[in-house]
């Protein structure tokens, strides 16, 4: 058994082998990496749609409020309040 060890054929398959392994490992490594790099992505994705979500509302106040604010403007028995008019009476 000895024998067959110390042959260069079987040096030749260890090596082999050993490239293969630290082939191996590498993807691995690089396969977490990405996994990693993904989790993150997918992360950040979240939360950029949660702001997206509480943005919107705030924009759809707020439009309600112009909205409100332009049918007060257009009516016919209100007038625009001007602050520098008033300070000239005084």
């Amino acid at each position: 058994m000895e024998l067959i060890l110390s042959t260069p054929e079987f040096k030749v398959r260890g090596n082999a082998n050993k490239a293969i392994k630290s082939q191996r490992d590498s993807k691995h490594a690089s396969l977490l990496e990405e996994r990693d790099k993904n989790r993150r992505i997918r992360e950040q994705v979240a939360q950029l749609r949660s702001q997206r979500s509480d943005l919107a509302s705030k924009n759809a106040s707020l439009e309600l409020e112009n909205r409100r604010l332009n049918a007060i403007l257009s009516s016919e028995n209100v007038k625009p309040f001007r602050i520098d008019v008033l300070r000239k009476h005084d």
